[in-house]
């Protein structure tokens, strides 16, 4: 197969059978062309010293481990597309391991700093409304930045207060819609998003000039809220999802809820928010048990 036509079979094999985000998609794309222009072989001849040999290569430029796990990801997908297209005979990367990388807990907001991010938004503004709305239901529902700008106007429900989200590898989850975030999505569609829409459109969530909304325009959004709030952390929307899963355990949230309201596959992807919660008991232990000090 000619590159080009191999790399759009590839992409269609991570939209369509692998249900990858937009933003896997995307790097796994530029992971795999970066691949090839490295392979100086044709892909049926590569063997497991060769994959190994790249890894290297990927290390000695000195990228984080997290980088070098999901490009050795990224190439053991492509052969699993290679093999199944019948483009290779043999997969080279079975039994290739990544990188361990550490465990690391997340970045939260306590509930002041949320609720300063929440009321940042000047709702005496089209922006603002449809600002505060992102931003209430980001937090309450716990959604990903990639399910958030991919909403319909039909997926979310106010009568029965949830929204679905068709975003995720697992399939469809439905996801509870808080009170507040209801009554800002109320004002948006209300007061905000028909002056914004300039055509027929089932987006939920438009930019000032009617289109969707980016991933990339939502992460300057929390940037820029985070400015305004007087945030002193370097916050991104995925910490609005780790502090919603947080504030939730924290507050007597099982687990398994919380994996399910997240649509996390594996439930040890969870687990880190219980370790961050762990982290704080143990902080207040040492700072309040006198047999600590």
């Amino acid at each position: 197969m000619e590159t080009e036509k191999l790399l759009y079979g590839f992409k269609g094999f991570l939209e369509n059978e692998k249900m990858s985000s937009e933003s896997t998609v995307s790097s796994y794309m530029a992971d795999i062309r970066q691949y090839m222009e490295w392979c100086k072989k044709p892909l049926n001849e590569v063997n497991k010293t060769d994959i190994l040999s790249y890894k290297m290569a990927i290390e000695s430029r000195g990228v984080s481990v997290a980088t070098v796990s999901r490009k050795i990801a990224s190439i053991r997908c492509f052969y699993q597309f290679l093999m199944n297209s019948g483009a290779v005979d043999k997969d080279p990367t079975i039994n290739i391991k990544s990188p361990k990388q550490e465990r690391k807990t997340p970045e939260t907001l306590t509930i002041s700093e949320v609720e300063r991010l929440l009321c940042a938004p000047d709702t005496n503004s089209i922006k603002g409304i449809r600002d505060r709305a992102i931003l209430e239901i980001m937090y309450g529902s716990g959604l990903k930045v990639s399910e958030i700008v991919e909403l319909k106007l039909d997926d979310i429900n106010l009568e029965l207060e949830y929204v679905k989200c068709s975003e995720s590898s697992d399939g469809e989850r439905y996801v509870p819609i808080s009170k507040k975030a209801k009554a800002e999505l109320q004002e948006y569609l209300k007061y905000g998003r028909h002056v914004l829409e300039k055509s027929d459109s089932e987006t939920l969530f438009l930019n000032m000039r009617g289109d969707k909304l980016t991933r990339q325009g939502l992460w300057k959004m929390i940037k820029d809220y985070a400015k305004v709030a007087n945030i002193d952390k370097n916050i991104n929307p995925l910490t609005m999802r780790h502090s919603f899963a947080v504030h939730m355990i924290e507050n007597g949230a099982d687990i398994k809820s919380i994996q399910d309201l997240l649509g996390h596959v594996d439930i040890s992807t969870t687990q880190i928010y219980q370790l961050k919660c762990d982290q704080k008991l143990k902080e207040v232990y040492r700072k309040t048990h006198p047999r600590s000090k």
